[in-house]
């Protein structure tokens, strides 16, 4: 799965929430054992919201932006297929919820 997302927020002190939204490409594989299988790219919808915020006046020099820490909550819609292998139909699909933390270091 990968997405290519815009975020969108508002700098207060030092943090920053945002919205974030964009387009989410996922790699759907289906094997039916005996029939064969499927491969291809499901473009799906990408949404959803965070904060960052600096850690530089807790963990590294005051006044710089080298770190930071962000949490987000991502939602990646991959819509339903009506593929079939060998005659036999198969429908698919997934509603993804993630929640990501992430430590940043500029460099």
């Amino acid at each position: 799965m990968a997405t290519l997302r815009g975020r969108f927020g508002l700098s207060i002190n030092r943090f920053f929430p945002y919205v974030t939204a964009g387009l989410a490409l996922t790699d759907v594989d289906t094997k039916i054992k005996g029939l064969g299988n499927d491969s291809h790219i499901a473009p799906g919808p990408a949404a959803g919201a965070g904060v960052e915020t600096s850690l530089n006046e807790i963990v590294a020099e005051p006044g710089s932006n080298r770190m930071s820490v962000r949490v987000e909550y991502l939602y990646v819609g991959v819509p339903k297929d009506n593929n079939s292998i060998s005659g036999v139909p198969e429908t698919g699909g997934s509603n993804n919820n993630i929640v990501r933390i992430a430590l940043n270091y500029k460099f």
